[in-house]
């Protein structure tokens, strides 16, 4: 399934990216063109997909965010104690969310969702799968291959700011997928390296054969 999605940030970089690489003002549009396409599908979920990631936030907690789809479009969300199952219905969802007997029951709203809708409601998700975008920012440093979950990654990193002061920031990318599995955050202040803010890794990357939760 591919994501038509830039952030912000990406945007930015596409036309400093063009304007340093390229002449003429036919160039610059088609070169803009073709990073823009580049990007927008950089990011593929498989068809089938089972994904969790460990969360490790500034103030010292730790969450875990999971998202998962199997072979009939079922859709599985879990953040904290949030646990909910999107069942496709025609062209829409039903939303199951799972009660304190750990069963999946229809929403009492009585509303089905859209896709947007449930993308959405699953974005927080999304983002960590994402932040692989940022490869393509201009400062990003290709630091080659690495193996993580026993998946080929590209090694890449960014550094901001000055010599005696900078934010660091280290993630790995999926080649299959373009599915952000690592990020880590850290800061040098004259000399002495800290980690802060947000890290995440993948703990769980399954393509297939995926068994989710059934709606009661």
């Amino acid at each position: 399934m591919k994501r038509n999605k830039i952030t912000s940030c990406v945007c930015g970089a596409i036309a400093v990216l063009i304007l340093l690489t390229t002449s003429g003002c036919s160039n610059i549009v088609e070169g803009t063109k073709s990073l823009t396409t580049e990007i927008n599908n950089a990011v593929s979920f498989p068809e089938e997909y089972f994904i969790t990631y460990e969360v490790e936030h500034g103030d010292g907690t730790v969450s875990t965010v999971a998202k998962g789809v199997d072979a009939e479009g079922i859709i599985y969300y879990r953040s904290g104690n949030l646990e909910v199952l999107y069942v496709p219905a025609e062209a829409l969802y039903d939303r199951y969310e799972r009660d304190e007997s750990g069963v999946f029951t229809k929403s009492s709203y009585g509303i089905s969702y859209t896709a947007s809708r449930v993308e959405q409601e699953t974005k927080e998700f999304t983002d960590y799968a994402d932040k692989s975008l940022d490869r393509y920012l201009p400062t990003v440093k290709e630091n080659g291959e690495d193996d993580f979950l026993s998946r080929t990654c590209d090694s890449c990193e960014i550094t901001v700011g000055i010599e005696s002061f900078n934010k660091t920031y280290t993630f790995l990318v999926d080649k299959e997928t373009g599915i952000c599995l690592s990020w880590e955050e850290s800061n040098t202040l004259y000399g002495n390296v800290n980690t802060d803010e947000v890290a995440f890794r993948c703990l769980e990357f399954q393509t297939d054969n995926i068994e989710l939760p059934q709606p009661n």
